[in-house]
């Protein structure tokens, strides 16, 4: 909306979070981010951790010398790190376009960056137009695509399937509805009530 957009524009907001927090700070309620983000961690955190599972059912299968995997949206480097420790062979090429992000993910994964891992600042869309074809064994994302815009997403995932070499893998997490009707309602309804504080401050809509 454009509330928010006029948020981020402010500055000194490093991610979903901050935002989160400054509205609702705004509107007189004391909440901290600690409260903000353990409503949504323990939720995440699963979903990260299916990726590591993922792969390390798929790299079993493979007796590469090298798996090389692309990672978009990084942020602070929490999925990196399970991506990275899922198979010693992993060499990570992971992006954000949000710098301070990156500084953390650096700080955090600089054991990494020796010989394994890439931390690039740049756009998606833009870093993948200039990959090679079938580049990568893997794709990765969490919680990213669905923050795209549609026509910009479209893109995106064209040049993914370019860059993917034959046999590749697609791995996302991310808030898509699922084939079971019955566990989807449970799930997005739970999500709906964690996020029931919009509705004390009428931002009712941001839990779009």
């Amino acid at each position: 909306s454009e509330e928010i957009q006029e948020y981020k524009n402010r500055g000194g907001l490093n991610n979903d979070w901050d935002l989160t927090e400054a509205i609702i700070r705004d509107k007189g309620i004391a909440v901290d981010k600690k409260t903000i983000i353990a409503r949504f961690q323990s939720y995440y955190n699963k979903l990260r951790n299916i990726i590591g599972k993922l792969l390390l059912k798929f790299l079993k299968e493979r007796n590469n010398k090298e798996i090389h995997i692309f990672e978009v949206g990084c942020g602070t480097g929490e999925t990196t790190r399970i991506i990275l420790d899922s198979d010693p062979r992993i060499k990570l090429i992971a992006i954000d376009n949000e710098p301070i992000l990156l500084a953390k993910a650096e700080e955090r994964l600089k054991t990494y960056l020796i010989n394994r891992l890439e931390l690039i600042n740049s756009d998606a869309l833009t870093y993948t137009k200039e990959c090679l074809d079938n580049s990568f064994d893997i794709f990765v994302s969490s919680f990213v695509l669905h923050n795209f815009e549609k026509k910009y997403r479209y893109k995106f995932l064209g040049q993914i399937y370019r860059i993917l070499k034959n046999g590749g893998y697609f791995i996302t997490v991310d808030k898509y509805a699922l084939n079971n009707q019955k566990t989807d309602n449970r799930l997005f309804s739970a999500q709906i009530k964690a996020l029931n504080i919009f509705d004390k401050i009428g931002k009712t809509q941001l839990k779009n």
